[in-house]
């Protein structure tokens, strides 16, 4: 069991900032509206929006990882970065939503 914990959480830990890399202006189209909102609106957004689709459990645990990235982020104010994680986590269901 510990053979396998490891090199899952190395995965999550190395994979995690190429998701916080998304350009959030990419996101309009699927995701009209979110343009010019702030994290907690955007951290609103994506918990109502969670909660309208089925996902895998997989793919809900790595959009909640970049959810609590951006809330960390804002906590540290660095609301670029937080707006960008949370991007992310919308690029992720982009395929869910279509």
């Amino acid at each position: 069991m510990r053979k396998l914990l490891l090199p899952a959480i190395m995965v999550v830990a190395f994979t995690a900032p190429a998701f916080a890399q998304v350009n959030t202006e990419t996101m309009a189209e699927p995701y009209p509206g979110l343009e010019g909102l702030d994290c907690i609106a955007l951290v609103e957004k994506l918990d109502t929006t969670l909660t309208e689709v089925e996902i895998s459990e997989e793919l809900k645990v790595q959009i909640l990882e970049l959810r609590e990235k951006g809330i960390s982020d804002k906590t540290t104010g660095d609301e670029e970065a937080c707006v960008t994680s949370l991007g992310a986590a919308f690029q992720l269901l982009v395929p869910v939503k279509e």
